[in-house]
């Protein structure tokens, strides 16, 4: 009966490879050994920063949602690849259209841009009742780097342009 059930167990864990190609999976393995610690094992403090490295914008609350069941001292590989996993379905894409709507209420005089403060305050101040963190000012400041600002706004279709490419969820 064991038998059996180590079976089962094995094409299950096999499957669930399966989702993950194989040149991705070498570059979990290289992100996974980049950030683990001297024990092997991904401390819990490194994983939304190895998600990142992948390309993954998790929050912190979302990152200890994902490990509340990996409560030891960090992830070993497989649990960093389910992790990663599920990651991946929580990404919720938008059309560059959907964004453009959605930053439309941000244009004030309905000419295409969106007053730079204005961004940085609804982007860096904690939202009472709303789901999510505020961004630090230097992350503000690093995501604004190199964007194209004029007369100190920024284009509504630049910045949808930006968030329909990034991995938000």
């Amino acid at each position: 009966m064991s038998k059996i059930k180590n079976i089962k167990k094995k094409k299950s864990r096999e499957s669930k490879d399966e989702d993950i190609n194989s040149e991705t999976n070498i570059l979990l393995k290289q992100v996974f050994g980049d950030c683990c610690s001297s024990n092997g094992r991904l401390p819990n403090h490194r994983i939304a920063e190895a998600l990142q490295v992948l390309g993954l914008n998790p929050l912190q609350s979302q990152v200890e949602r994902l490990t509340t069941e990996y409560r030891k001292k960090g992830l070993e590989f497989s649990e960093f690849q389910s992790v990663y996993r599920a990651c991946l379905t929580d990404v919720k894409s938008s059309s560059g259209e959907e964004v453009v709507e959605s930053l439309s209420v941000l244009d004030i005089d309905g000419k295409g841009w969106i007053p730079l403060n204005q961004l940085q305050f609804l982007m860096c101040q904690p939202q009472s009742g709303q789901e999510g963190e505020a961004m630090k000012k230097e992350d503000f400041d690093t995501l604004m780097e190199g964007f194209p600002i004029t007369d100190g706004q920024v284009r509504c279709s630049d910045l949808a342009d930006l968030i329909a490419k990034t991995a938000f969820f």
